[in-house]
């Protein structure tokens, strides 16, 4: 297993902008020769919350270090939602 260290890629993940996260994760592993599988067992210990990684803990491609499977899971959690719908007061009643 190849290790990335987050410190010198300023790889630290806050739960926002995981589509960015990804990206930049899986450019570094291409130039480190990192396999997703490395990704996969490493990126819990790369977000600043502690609460965050043991979200990614729990996380069904994190126990099988499959990172296709994981990337979908981190989307699913942090991914971008859905544009906030308002409405006045008087529409809804």
């Amino acid at each position: 297993m190849v290790k990335i260290r987050a410190k010198d890629y300023n790889l630290w993940f806050d739960g926002k902008d995981i589509e960015r996260l990804i990206k930049k994760v899986e450019n570094i592993a291409e130039i480190e020769g990192e396999s997703g599988r490395d990704i996969a067992r490493q990126i819990a210990f790369w977000s600043k919350d502690e609460e965050i990684g043991y979200h990614i803990e729990g996380m069904p491609g994190y126990e099988t270090a499959y990172w296709d499977q994981l990337k979908v899971d981190m989307k699913r959690r942090w991914g971008k939602v859905s544009p906030e719908i308002r409405h006045r007061l008087s529409s809804i009643t």
